[in-house]
């Protein structure tokens, strides 16, 4: 996964550091998907490590998507970008307040893509985050609740 995060470009590789999973919810009677990627060490000492994580209330399928929820998937359909960093002092978290995912390919055991998003900062940081130029390329780590047969 690379991105530029406020011009800054930062990226992370690996089957460890960029991964995607399932749950799936038993009411609703359908898989939700979580992919990110996080490293440590960017820049110490001042800078501890980055993590960029989107969350679908759903499965998607090769397409645009906007994000349309800030730290709530409980709309139906919903979807949200975050955007956490960390040094020794602190740990702070910032969501989608606007911006998209392509999902350019979706299989049983990985998903690639594009993004772009601004990420609205809360009390501890009310600074927006503007992060540019995304792609990943993710492998699939599993699944909670029921066996992932991929993409339907």
């Amino acid at each position: 996964m690379k991105a530029r995060i406020d011009s800054t470009i930062w990226e992370t590789e690996g089957q460890n550091k960029v991964t995607f999973g399932t749950d799936f919810n038993f009411n609703d009677n359908r898989f939700f998907l979580g992919l990110g990627g996080s490293n440590l060490f960017c820049n110490p000492p001042d800078d501890y490590g980055k993590m960029i994580s989107f969350s679908f209330g759903f499965v998607p399928i090769p397409g645009r998507y906007f994000f349309n929820n800030e730290r709530d998937l409980s709309m139906d359909s919903g979807i949200t970008a975050t955007y956490a960093y960390w040094n020794i002092n602190r740990h702070d978290y910032k969501w989608s307040s606007e911006g998209y995912i392509d999902i350019n390919a979706i299989s049983i055991d990985s998903i690639s893509g594009r993004f772009s998003f601004k990420a609205a900062g809360d009390a501890n940081n009310p600074d927006t985050t503007t992060i540019t130029d995304g792609s990943f390329n993710a492998l699939y780590v599993g699944s909670t609740g029921k066996v992932w047969w991929g993409p339907q």
